[in-house]
């Protein structure tokens, strides 16, 4: 992937002028009149063909200086995607071996929450690029900081923070959240205990946690149901001036979804990670 957005990344991005099909009718339109003043009767059959050759043109002018730009945001889109599910598998392979099933715990850094690197590279991922959106600037530092003697986990954690989200607790409604950024220390002193938030419990990510939040445990597909719900990592967009139109969100169950932005679940999630951070949405 990476290669690719590479080699996308060097193809320029040429301006397509206003006037470009406007000024293209013109000339054939110009063209056009002097061939009808001056046509002998075997060349009338050029008149249509004239016509459409200067459409094809303005086809292929549009494509040439369109295409890079959406080849890259594809790319760049499908690159986050794959990244996400990579990690998504790689909790789900360490909550198999941890005690009790909970999730990598999360290290709290400049403000965000992000995995624990220590727990998860390179025992469970072994490419650390993933952490990463691809093309953003940050690998050469992020390796530097992983190879070096012993690992700079605080740089580290401080780059991924730039890239994506994970607070290593079960929330899935905003009000749960908003208690969250106030019992931060708590959670940093006992990074694997459940978060005594005054009226409710947050509690650790964990395989099964799902049935603190429905009525019939014994229902599994209300439990299925939750645990699709439950958002547990996202793109970091609190950096970005302007929220992005579109939020890519790792759920509980392991699914990802592209959220629109203006959508009820885009907001939702939004700020539910807004609350858990103590910042605007």
């Amino acid at each position: 992937e990476r290669v690719r957005l590479a080699v996308l990344d060097q193809l320029p991005d040429v301006p397509l002028p206003e006037d470009l099909a406007s000024r293209t009718l013109e000339q054939t339109a110009s063209l056009e009149e002097f061939r009808i003043a001056n046509a002998t009767p075997w060349q009338s059959w050029a008149k249509a063909g004239t016509l459409l050759l200067a459409f094809i043109l303005i086809a292929v002018a549009m494509v040439t200086v369109l295409y890079p730009p959406r080849a890259r945001e594809a790319a760049r889109r499908a690159s986050v995607e794959n990244n996400l599910k990579q990690i998504g598998l790689a909790f789900k392979m360490y909550s198999n071996e941890a005690k009790g099933e909970r999730f990598p715990p999360a290290v709290h850094i400049d403000g965000y929450w992000v995995p624990d690197l220590r727990v998860l590279y390179p025992k469970y991922l072994s490419d650390p690029n993933v952490f990463l959106r691809p093309s953003d600037g940050d690998d050469e530092d992020f390796h530097a900081a992983l190879n070096s003697d012993p690992p700079d986990w605080d740089t580290a954690h401080r780059i991924v923070g730039r890239h994506i989200i994970y607070t290593g607790y079960a929330m899935n409604a905003p009000d749960q959240a908003a208690e969250f950024e106030e019992r931060m220390q708590v959670a940093q002193a006992q990074p694997d205990a459940d978060v005594d938030a005054g009226e409710e419990t947050i509690y650790r990510l964990r395989e099964g946690i799902e049935r603190f939040f429905i009525g019939d445990i014994n229902n599994p597909a209300a439990s299925a149901q939750v645990q699709s719900t439950i958002p547990i990592l996202i793109e970091n967009v609190f950096d970005t001036p302007n929220r992005p139109r579109r939020l890519r969100v790792l759920y509980l169950d392991g699914h990802l979804e592209d959220l629109a932005a203006g959508t009820a679940e885009y907001d939702r999630v939004l700020q539910i990670f807004a609350n858990a951070l103590g910042r605007p949405r």
